[in-house]
């Protein structure tokens, strides 16, 4: 006769089924609020009202996938308790064969959010103004202020290449530089950027385009007010 915990764990093992439609239903949900985010950027990028909401579906969209990863990784773990409880071969004192755990990709962990820096900043009131920044390495030496704009490392796109080349975000704005300043010869492969506003959504926007920006293997955290991201360059847009 199943003990009760055997009961539990038979219950567990169903609900684990389950958990591939949750993990695919929060992956298409994270799509179209990307989608959506990207059409009202596009078409409304004019309006402050339009881009904090295309803001908020981009946020939507990032916690969508949060979850989505962490309830991928929930199973493998799980199910090899909760199985081993139904077969008898673990024991409610927590013996039984053991297994190497397995899970999916780790994701990448931030830089350190030092505080008196992000402070130096200067606040865009009503969403006017330009975007600031500051690069610095994660242990917050060496500071960089960057302003957006056409002049700056970024002007002519160094290194870059065809689509990626032509790309505003890329020239302009204040993640285009930073990546420029990272493609340079001897730049390190790890540094974190301060950002007054966030990185701007859509289809090409600087969310979507900065790790075709950045050499392949380049780690950059990225915090602004409210968020932060850690962009994983893949050198994609790089000559």
């Amino acid at each position: 006769m199943p003990s009760d915990l055997q009961r539990v764990a038979t219950a567990l093992v169903e609900c684990l089924d389950q958990m591939p439609n949750l993990v695919a239903h929060l992956q298409r949900l994270a799509a179209k609020c990307r989608e959506n985010a990207g059409m009202i950027a596009d078409f409304g990028s004019a309006n402050s009202s339009a881009r904090t909401a295309a803001l908020q579906l981009d946020a939507a969209a990032q916690a969508c996938d949060r979850a989505a990863h962490l309830a991928s990784l929930a199973p493998p773990t799980a199910r090899q308790w909760a199985e081993q409880m139904v077969s008898g071969a673990r024991t409610v004192s927590g013996s039984g064969p053991s297994r190497d755990p397995v899970g999916g990709p780790s994701e990448p962990t931030p830089a350190p959010f030092i505080e008196h820096i992000f402070k130096r900043l200067r606040e865009r009131v009503d969403d006017e103004g330009p975007t600031r920044g500051i690069l610095t390495a994660p242990d917050g030496r060496g500071m960089t202020h960057l302003i957006s704009g056409a002049r700056g490392p970024g002007a002519g796109a160094p290194r870059l290449i065809g689509r990626t080349a032509d790309l505003k975000v890329a020239r302009d704005h204040v993640e285009g530089h930073v990546a420029a300043l990272l493609r340079r010869a001897g730049s390190p492969k790890d540094a974190t950027l301060y950002l007054n506003n966030r990185p701007c959504p859509g289809r090409y926007g600087c969310d979507k385009t900065l790790e075709d920006q950045l050499p392949n293997g380049t780690k950059l955290t990225v915090y602004w007010p409210g968020g932060h991201k850690v962009y994983r360059g893949n050198g994609k847009g790089m000559a």
